[in-house]
């Protein structure tokens, strides 16, 4: 079966499973670094936002023999893991004074991302580009979905009926990323720690691994768009105080960065490659940020590469 015609069937079958005023529509999405993706969209008429489900792993799950009743489970319960109870008062959003507090932002790749920073407003930054979002939060009335870490991706008419510019935009949202999205900074072993259920699930002990590898991960305390947190005031000037020297920015992915001191000795070529190959092999594309690591020279207060 043809992707188009899984997409046929599966919408045929999707019809099935919700009440009869419930619509299906499939709409491209244009992600970071050039991503285009379809997603579908569940528009119940109860409530006015509808989740994006992505449809290509599901396809994947098809062509790996998985039978479409059950790909339809699946669908319906990510439908249902990250649905909206409620309708929201969405006209909030043309009144700038209501959006001011909750704009934030991420960094991207600039090169990579050409027909999208086309369409948003950006500032650059070394061979990044600054890029704004509306930060969702859920008050007491709301009923979230379980993934709460929900943005909208400010774009170019925004800033039309808003009357603002990129250069406002920043200035609020060097404000309000720090207050609502707080840098975190661990030592690896520790988030290690964290991520694993035991640390004999690393393998090896962890103060060997701090030996090892004195690497710092940098991000917030969602790990979400984490690695602008590099913006955040004094927060490189913190990173020098911290090691007691110059260092290593590896971009580990859009989510976070890794600080490594540059007297690990560890040579940039082979740094930079490390980046390309985990990039390549283990960061979703959508989620890569750059692929080579930045040197922050204390003195000149920059970035170098």
């Amino acid at each position: 079966m043809t992707y188009e015609n899984f997409i046929q069937e599966l919408i045929a079958h999707l019809t099935l499973r919700f009440s009869e005023d419930t619509t299906f529509h499939v709409k491209r999405i244009l992600k970071n670094n050039n991503l285009s993706l379809d997603g579908l969209v569940i528009s119940d008429p109860a409530v006015n936002i509808s989740p994006t489900i992505y449809l290509s792993h599901f396809y994947d799950d098809y062509v790996g023999g998985e039978p479409i009743s059950q790909i339809c489970d699946k669908l319906v319960a990510c439908y249902e893991q990250h649905r909206l109870s409620d309708s929201i008062d969405i006209s909030f959003f043309t009144d700038f004074t209501r959006v001011k507090n909750n704009i934030i932002f991420k960094l991207i790749h600039t090169q990579s991302n050409q027909e999208l920073l086309e369409q948003i407003p950006s500032i650059p930054y070394y061979d990044l580009s600054i890029v704004f979002c509306y930060y969702m939060t859920f008050d007491e009335n709301m009923v979230a979905p379980n993934d709460t870490n929900a943005t909208i991706l400010i774009r170019n008419e925004h800033l039309t009926y808003w009357d603002t510019t990129p250069k406002q935009l920043l200035a609020l949202a060097m404000e309000n990323a720090p207050e609502l999205l707080p840098a975190t900074v661990h030592h690896l072993p520790q988030l290690l720690t964290k991520i694993c259920e035991s640390p004999k699930d690393l393998g090896i002990p962890l103060d060997e691994i701090a030996d090892q590898i004195p690497l710092y991960v940098l991000t917030n305390n969602q790990r979400f768009f984490g690695a602008g947190v590099m913006l955040y005031k004094d927060i490189l000037a913190q990173c020098v105080a911290m090691l007691g020297e110059q260092f290593y920015m590896i971009p580990s992915s859009v989510h976070e960065v890794i600080v490594l001191p540059l007297s690990s000795d560890y040579d940039i070529e082979m740094l930079n490659e490390m980046v390309r190959e985990v990039n390549h092999y283990h960061v979703a594309v959508d989620e890569v940020l750059s692929d080579h690591v930045y040197l922050y020279d204390a003195e000149k207060q920059a970035f170098v590469f």
